[in-house]
C-alpha cells in the first residue's frame, strides 16, 4: 500500500511540474502566440454560426519577428492598441514570417485575417 501511495504522489508531482511548465515561459527564444477565432457578429440571431469552436491559431514570436505556418502567407495582419484603434497593417509573407516595426512598444491586439475568419491573441513588443 506504501508502494502504491509513493508511486502515486510522484507521478501527481510530475505531471504537476510538467503541466506548469507548458503555462510558462522563459528563456530568450521565440516566445508562443496564440491567436483565438473571433466569431462573426452576427445580429439576426438565428444560431446559424458553428456549433463547435474554431481550433486557435499557434504562431511565435521573436522581438518583432512573428511566424505563422506558411498556408497562412498572403493573410492581412493587424496591430491594435488598448482602444482598438488600428496602429499598423501589413501581409504575412509566403514563408509564414512578417516583421513588425521596431518603433512600437508595448501590449497589443494582433488580429489575422484567414478568408473570411478572424484570429487574434495578445503581443508584448519591447525594444530588449
Amino acid at each position: 500500500m506504501k508502494k502504491k501511495t509513493a508511486f502515486l504522489f510522484l507521478f501527481f508531482l510530475a505531471v504537476t511540474f510538467t503541466l506548469s511548465s507548458f503555462n510558462s515561459y522563459e528563456g530568450d527564444g521565440p516566445e508562443p502566440l496564440i491567436l483565438n477565432y473571433i466569431p462573426p457578429i452576427n445580429n439576426n440571431n438565428n444560431g446559424g454560426g458553428p456549433r463547435i469552436p474554431a481550433a486557435p491559431i499557434y504562431a511565435e514570436h521573436n522581438g518583432y519577428a512573428v511566424f505563422f505556418d506558411d498556408v497562412f502567407g498572403g493573410c492581412s495582419v493587424e496591430l491594435l492598441d488598448s482602444d482598438e484603434i488600428i496602429v499598423w497593417c501589413g501581409y504575412v509573407c509566403d514563408d509564414g514570417s512578417i516583421n513588425l516595426p521596431s518603433n512600437i512598444t508595448g501590449s497589443y491586439k494582433l488580429k489575422l485575417y484567414v478568408n473570411d475568419a478572424t484570429y487574434a491573441g495578445e503581443i508584448e513588443l519591447s525594444n530588449q
